[in-house]
């Protein structure tokens, strides 16, 4: 349910529970709304598609690729813009993502500038 009145949401979506966090506060302390996942089946438990925003995904996730969770998304028919993070950085994620279109790419550790415009471009597109 969207209690927001149609405000864009930054989602977040990783497996570290610390990162989760962390990304909350920073974006909570520049008045990003913000909900963060655990797992992809929470996200899909949770996430109304209806909601307007962004999704930050880790790339390694317990049990399943980032990527292929949001081709999952994609390929129900779900659009949403997407910032990809990994502390794992080689040149097949870089092509796969450069393909996908939406997406933006970080490695952790970033700083919050290149963070902070990432969502603001990720959200600029929906």
């Amino acid at each position: 349910m969207n209690i927001t009145g149609g405000k864009k949401k930054v989602f977040v979506l990783d497996d570290d529970l610390s990162v989760l966090r962390a990304l909350k506060r920073l974006l909570e302390s520049k008045r990003f709304d913000v909900e963060i996942f655990s797992s992809p089946d929470e996200f899909l438990r949770l996430w109304s598609p209806t909601e307007k925003g962004c999704l930050v995904l880790d790339i390694y996730l317990a049990g399943k690729s980032g990527i292929e969770f949001y081709q999952q998304l994609l390929d129900a028919g779900h659009s949403i813009p997407v910032i990809f993070i990994t502390a794992h950085d080689d040149e097949w994620i870089r092509e796969k993502i450069s393909k996908m279109e939406g997406a933006g790419f970080l490695k952790k550790p970033f700083n919050e500038l290149s963070f902070f415009v990432a969502v603001q471009k990720a959200m600029s597109q929906c």
